[in-house]
């Protein structure tokens, strides 16, 4: 949590999150789901289950998972693994 990082780095939670936002252009919760979705991606490249994609990469609720990586990638995870899938 920012919570977290803030206090080992002796810092504010609001600071960190300030700082973070002008060093990467957005919030720390932005740049988490950015993470989680390339991980996603990446991993139903490989042909994993949607299911257990979603919660390997930390979202418990499948209808979230389906709505934030729709939002990153403009395609729902089902048609991303199809796309991405190998050629035989």
């Amino acid at each position: 949590s920012i919570s977290r990082i803030a206090a080992r780095l002796k810092v504010s939670p609001e600071h960190l999150s300030r700082q973070f936002k002008l060093d990467f252009s957005m919030t720390p919760s932005a740049y988490l789901r950015r993470l989680r979705v390339s991980d996603a991606t990446f991993r139903l490249s490989k042909g994993e289950p949607i299911i257990e994609v979603s919660g390997d990469v930390g979202y418990n609720d499948l209808s979230r998972f389906y709505k934030q990586f729709r939002r990153q990638t403009t395609k729902t995870p089902g048609v991303c693994q199809r796309s991405l899938k190998p050629k035989k």
